[in-house]
Parts: C-alpha cells; structure tokens; sequence
C-alpha cells in the first residue's frame, strides 16, 4: 500500500510541477519573450497544455528512483535532465537538417521549463514525505 502511495505522489508531483511549467510557459509568452516554435502560442487551452502535462505527470515516475535521496533539491535538478535530453532529441529529430542550429537557442529554455517542473514537483513531494512520516 505505501508503494502505491509513493507512486501515485510522485504522478501528482509531476502533475503539480507541470501546471506551473505550463504557467511559467503562459506567463513567458504573455510578456513578450520570444519562445521556440514548439512553446509559441502557449496558452492553457486543453489541446496545448494536457499533453505537456500527462508527460511531466509520468515523467514525475522518476522521483522514484533511488537517487539522492537526502537531497531532494539536487535530486529534482539532476531528474529535469531526464526529461530535457528528451525534449531536445525530439526538437532535433522533428527540426530535420536545421536541428542542431535551433538547439542553440532552445536549450536554455527547455532546461528552464524543466528545472521549474523539478523544483515544484520537489517541493510537493517534500510536503508529502513530511505529512506521512
């Protein structure tokens, strides 16, 4: 039951996390930054944000990994890698012959988005493990 638990918190983690990414994404575009083409036009309608957040929401699976474990904060930075290698093989595959030129610009901002995910879903799973211990 306790793992059943831990799995369904970190899920929740990730879901949390992602809100607040898809904010911080809305929030960017609101006030003029220029985004990758795969984030312009970023807005809270379902078809843009749910898929953002099922993925972050499974990818909040990681925290599971028995990876330092004392120290969460550097578990969460270590964990948005994950995602963000991710993030950018698919913009490079996507982008064809022009990938490596857009993985220039985009690389600061996935790693951004994602470390604003690890650090809420971080902090939503110290929470957790504080009220359950």
């Amino acid at each position: 039951m306790r793992a059943l638990h831990h799995v369904f918190s970190c899920l929740l983690a990730g879901a949390l996390g992602s809100l607040l990414a898809c904010l911080a994404m809305q929030f960017a575009f609101g006030a003029g930054l220029i985004l990758p083409s795969g984030l312009a036009g970023a807005s809270l309608c379902l078809d843009w944000a749910v898929p953002r957040m099922v993925v972050w929401s499974l990818w909040g699976l990681l925290f599971l990994l028995p990876v330092l474990s004392r120290r969460p904060v550097c578990k969460g930075l270590l964990l948005s890698l994950v995602p963000s290698i991710f993030m950018l093989l698919e913009a490079a595959l996507l982008a064809g012959g022009n990938g490596l030129l857009m993985l220039g610009y985009t690389i600061p901002v996935v790693l951004a988005f994602n470390v604003i995910w690890a650090l809420c879903a971080t902090g939503w799973l110290a929470l957790d493990r504080h009220r359950w211990s």
